[in-house]
Formats: structure tokens, sequence, C-alpha cells
């Protein structure tokens, strides 16, 4: 049995960034999920675990929270390179 998954950690919540601009993604201006993301993780944590309780298997539903990250780190990266090259 894998470990049990646990939701991203946040350490506070705002709208904005620190420099006062809106922040266009997750919880924290360090996060690179939005909040669509977020909540598609939160979701499908809460289903790993009851999945698991039942003895059933998670690797689909994992998968599933891997692929959801990559692409927000993916997104944020070329944010970031497209920043620098301006």
């Amino acid at each position: 049995m894998t470990a049990a998954w646990r939701p991203p950690r946040t350490t506070r919540a705002t709208s904005t960034s620190p420099s006062g601009t809106p922040a266009d993604h997750g919880l924290t201006d360090k996060d690179p999920h939005n909040l669509r993301e977020l909540a598609q993780t939160i979701a499908l944590g809460a289903r790993i675990v009851r999945r698991e309780k039942r003895g059933k298997p998670t690797k689909r539903l994992e998968n599933r929270v891997d692929r959801i990250r990559e692409q927000a780190q993916a997104r944020e990266d070329t944010k970031n390179t497209s920043k620098r090259k301006k």
C-alpha cells in the first residue's frame, strides 16, 4: 500500500501577490496551481483516502494528481521563462 496522499501545503490565503497585484494562481504567490487545480487535487485526495480504506487500487487517481501538478508546474515555468526573455 502506498503512503496516504496529502494535499499541497499552503501558508496563507490571499488574492493578491506581495507586490499588490492580483494573484493569478493558487493560495500563495509561490504556488503554481490555480484554484481549480487545488480543488481538483483536494477532491482527488479525498477519493484516494476513501478508496485506500476500502482496499481498492488508487494508482489511476494518483496519476491524475501527478499530471495536474506537472501541468501546473510546466505552465509556471513557461510563464517565468517568458518574463526573463523580456
